[in-house]
């Protein structure tokens, strides 16, 4: 709807003959955009003029009514309405690009900075394992001074203790290498020393219920919902296409109406049927064809992608599930583990016969691999859930991330 309003206003005077003569205009239009195609317009203008010449003024005015409507090309409001949706679709497809940008970046985010947590607790617990190890050879110095330990085993005990240190400085570099791959995806100045602060130790067990969450993938998934608009986009070009083919016939009719103090009314009513086509244009069968086959190609694509999307998210649930598993034997041979090393250093300590240092050493390796371990297991069970939010596009919702949408 297009409404018009004018007005307008002369004055002249002619100062010899003392003649005033003053005009008012006032105009009208209002067009009107019906859903099954057609356009109604409405035209009123009216004119008034005075005279000092004259005691009668001139007043006129004139309506015109005109109503076009399709009657085979254009007509009916799901093809007058298809530009409307067209950019609608266009409009959220945007919307989900930006949204999978973001949850692309957010996940990104989150891995590099579990890699980050990794790195530094892997460093700790070779710190930790260091110094116990450098605990270990100033007791072993102290037994082979009291004459209870051969000096042989002091080289066993250095040994030890030169290969922690080694491993402590790869630690120390894994740890900057994760620390400037967290500041490049977040595009922040690279010389920051960010430390993690929130550090898992233990996970919370899901149960997952495979069907909600297929349908919340159906519901969410940004590149599924993206195939979906795409589909019903080709679906309007297709059924423009086909409307692009029809004979234009068309109803016109018009109305108007003269009338003023110094006229006769007159009313002036016409109507008419126009048809007009286009021949030899193969053009248009030819787009009709093309917008067919790439609906059926959209279509297949579609069906293909639900398939895939059904697959990713087994994979997913898989992980989580292995993956909480996986944590729960992690914990438990690390509980192992350090009781082991516990009772061999006491046995060591009270001088049981038969333990010998080189199989603490190897014990205290075996509790750093089994910490590491537990480690690695519990970053992995927390990337799963990250990567199943991912593919059923929770990732925002579990971030408190929100887009503004604008209502077309």
């Amino acid at each position: 709807m297009t409404p018009e309003i004018s007005v307008s206003y002369n004055e002249i005077r002619a100062g010899d003959n003392r003649n005033e003569t003053g005009q008012l205009s006032l105009g009208a239009n209002v067009t009107v955009k019906i859903p099954t195609g057609a356009d109604l317009s409405a035209n009123w203008s009216a004119r008034s003029s005075s005279s000092s010449n004259s005691d009668i003024d001139s007043l006129s005015q004139n309506l015109e009514i005109t109503f076009n409507q399709p009657l085979l090309k254009g007509f009916g409001a799901e093809i007058n309405r298809a530009p409307i949706q067209l950019a609608r679709i266009s409009e959220q497809i945007n919307i989900l690009d930006l949204k999978t940008t973001l949850i692309e970046t957010i996940t990104n985010a989150i891995q590099a900075y579990r890699r980050l947590v990794q790195a530094q607790e892997e460093l700790k617990i070779q710190q930790l394992s260091l110094q116990s190890q450098q605990r270990q050879l100033e007791i072993t110095q102290a037994l082979i001074e009291a004459g209870r330990r051969a000096r042989v085993e002091l080289v066993q005990s250095e040994t030890a203790v030169a290969n922690r240190q080694i491993s402590v400085l790869a630690s120390e570099n894994n740890l900057k290498q994760a620390r400037s791959d967290l500041l490049q995806i977040l595009d922040i100045e690279r010389h920051l020393e960010i430390v993690a602060t929130e550090i898992p130790t233990e996970v919370e067990p899901n149960n997952l219920d495979a069907n909600q969450l297929r349908e919340l993938a159906f519901v969410n998934n940004a590149d599924y919902l993206q195939q979906l608009l795409q589909l019903e986009t080709l679906k309007l070009n297709a059924l423009l296409a086909e409307d692009e083919k029809k004979w234009d016939l068309s109803l016109n009719a018009s109305f108007n109406n003269a009338s003023g103090n110094n006229q006769d009314e007159s009313n002036d009513l016409r109507a008419a049927i126009r048809l007009t086509r286009e021949f030899g244009n193969l053009a248009l069968d030819g787009n009709v064809r093309s917008a067919q086959i790439r609906l059926q190609q959209a279509e297949n694509q579609l069906a293909e992608r639900r398939e895939s999307l059904e697959i990713e998210l087994a994979n997913r649930i898989r992980d989580v599930n292995f993956n909480q598993k996986q944590v729960e034997q992690a914990q438990r041979a690390r509980e192992l583990s350090q009781q082991q090393l516990d009772n061999e250093r006491e046995k060591l300590r009270l001088g049981v016969q038969g333990v010998r240092l080189i199989d603490i050493f190897d014990f205290e390796e075996q509790l750093v691999q089994a910490k590491n371990n537990e480690l690695n297991a519990i970053i992995a069970y927390l990337n799963s859930i990250t990567s199943l939010e991912q593919t059923t596009g929770l990732t925002l919702e579990t971030w408190n991330v929100k887009i503004e949408e604008n209502r077309l």
